[in-house]
């Protein structure tokens, strides 16, 4: 039980990784800012897949994850679109 509290809080500090990149975007001054927040994105969602593969978080996590993931790259490229108009 204590290993799946610990699986469940990893995923939940993945989350909280996900809301800080999403609010940068939100908050990027121009596009050149974006560029960093995309390799995060990607590196973490490379670091959740391993810890999913290695059982440190549930696979309820990892569908919680991935569906924030999507909408935070969204947001990224929304805001994109945004500071190029």
């Amino acid at each position: 039980r204590s290993m799946q509290a610990k699986a469940k809080n990893r995923g939940d500090d993945y989350n909280e990784l996900l809301l800080d990149i999403s609010k940068r975007a939100r908050t990027a001054g121009d596009a050149t800012e974006l560029e960093p927040l995309g390799n995060e994105l990607n590196e973490l969602l490379e670091r959740v897949v391993h810890a999913l593969d290695t059982d440190r978080i549930t696979e309820e996590g990892f569908q919680s994850f991935s569906f924030l993931w999507s909408v935070t790259r969204d947001a990224v490229e929304a805001r994109r679109v945004q500071l190029r108009a």
